[in-house]
């Protein structure tokens, strides 16, 4: 039987900017909220549960970092004018990287994104 991939939980500072991010950013659509948490949902049936950190600003591991993946160059590159048209610093454009073409940017509490295509 084939595993998949069901879910992320992600611990932030601020969790109404971190909704409002993947909102805007990526297109999540908000499915439950809570005090502490807010599940959001993909539109590839992916589930992202963001949780309220009780300690300040959460430190991820040096190469953490989140993927997204879009059809093809053309695709990596209407993302990367859209998201600065929306107010995401990024501060290098696309370019050719280990086999994928993308491009990265750190956003909420410094938490490292990569948008690809193969």
């Amino acid at each position: 039987m084939p595993v998949s991939l069901n879910h992320l939980n992600l611990v932030v500072s601020d969790l109404d900017a971190a909704e409002a991010f993947f909102q805007a950013a990526f297109g999540f659509e908000p499915r439950a909220k809570h005090a502490a948490l807010t599940v959001l949902d993909g539109q590839d049936g992916f589930t992202l549960v963001l949780m309220r950190s009780r300690n300040g600003r959460p430190v991820y591991p040096a190469g953490f970092h989140i993927g997204f993946l879009v059809d093809d160059e053309p695709a990596v590159d209407a993302e990367y004018r859209r998201l600065g048209h929306e107010g995401v610093t990024i501060p290098n454009p696309p370019k050719h990287m280990r086999g994928t073409y993308g491009f990265y940017f750190t956003a909420l509490d410094e938490i490292l994104f990569e948008v690809s295509a193969r």
